[in-house]
């Protein structure tokens, strides 16, 4: 056994010794307490949390001092109509649905962070399940796919929507992920460092809303985690949709493995979307862009 397995095993022990987990909604009940109660969500996963400790940062979204004291600010935020959301991976049990790579990544992400990250949860907070839009290529079992999908969608339902995501996600275009909304609008916001447009990006909002009905739809890496709370103060519902999409994309193909989705901004693949290469041409979706941040 190497030195430094030894040491995170140590790190390990003396955490779950120490310190309870943090209490953590299932992914469908994630879902089902959001819809009830028309609640915004704030999602943490890793590149959150490595921006807030300072660890790493993911390479969409540079550093940022005031991005890190935002996020904070929106973890320990106490609007009750935020659910705030961190991955549901703290105990064993709830690692066992995760493919084998999955698991391994989740394992040492918790051994590194998890005596930092036990000093700042909430022990009276219940938290959701930040991997509820995550929930089918890291899945090993993928029979209740559909129900999952068909679940989500509901909380857009008959919906007003504004999208704001980054200039080549394309949140729902070639699928029917949004058929059920009334109206679908897009702010499109730059596909890296979005943050530094952020005063502008939350100003288009607030511009861009026609009431406090409307539901925003945030896929937008950190930005979109701090966006939901913000919007939320302001009286709108906002959820950090996150990589939805392409886990959709990915469930409709059948795919087996993270792969590139045409004309859809994938961060995981090595696939890169420019004004150079782009070959989308769909009228709907241009008609939707009601803003465009760059």
């Amino acid at each position: 056994m190497r030195i430094n397995d030894l040491y995170l095993m140590i790190k390990d022990y003396i955490a779950n010794r120490q310190q309870t987990p943090p209490k953590i909604l299932d992914v469908y009940d994630t879902i089902r307490i959001v819809k009830k109660n028309n609640l915004s969500v704030a999602r943490y996963g890793d590149g959150e949390f490595d921006l807030m400790l300072n660890i790493n940062h993911p390479k969409y979204q540079k550093t940022n001092k005031k991005l890190c004291d935002k996020l904070w600010d929106t973890f320990s935020s106490n609007n009750n109509r935020l659910l705030v959301c961190i991955p549901n991976v703290f105990v064993e049990i709830s690692l066992a649905g995760l493919t084998n790579k999955a698991r391994k990544h989740w394992h040492r992400f918790v051994r590194k962070n998890q005596l930092k990250l036990y000093e700042i949860f909430n022990k009276e907070s219940v938290y959701g399940d930040s991997l509820v839009t995550r929930h089918y290529m890291d899945i090993e079992d993928k029979t209740n796919s559909e129900e999952y999908f068909d679940l989500i969608k509901k909380l857009w339902e008959k919906r007003d929507v504004i999208i704001v995501e980054g200039r080549y996600t394309r949140f729902g275009v070639g699928n029917d992920l949004l058929s059920g909304t009334n109206s679908t609008k897009r702010i499109l916001c730059p596909a890296c460092d979005a943050f530094e447009k952020y005063d502008i990006i939350l100003e288009a909002c607030r511009e861009n809303a026609p009431d406090k009905k409307v539901l925003f739809l945030l896929a937008l890496g950190p930005t979109a985690t701090v966006l939901s709370c913000d919007l939320t103060d302001m009286g709108f519902q906002a959820i950090d949709i996150g990589h939805l999409d392409i886990e959709y994309e990915w469930f409709l193909s059948h795919a087996n493995k993270k792969t590139r989705v045409e004309n859809k901004y994938v961060n995981e693949t090595d696939d890169i979307i420019t004004e150079e290469n782009d070959s989308l041409k769909d009228e709907e979706y241009s008609a939707s862009v009601i803003c465009k941040i760059f």
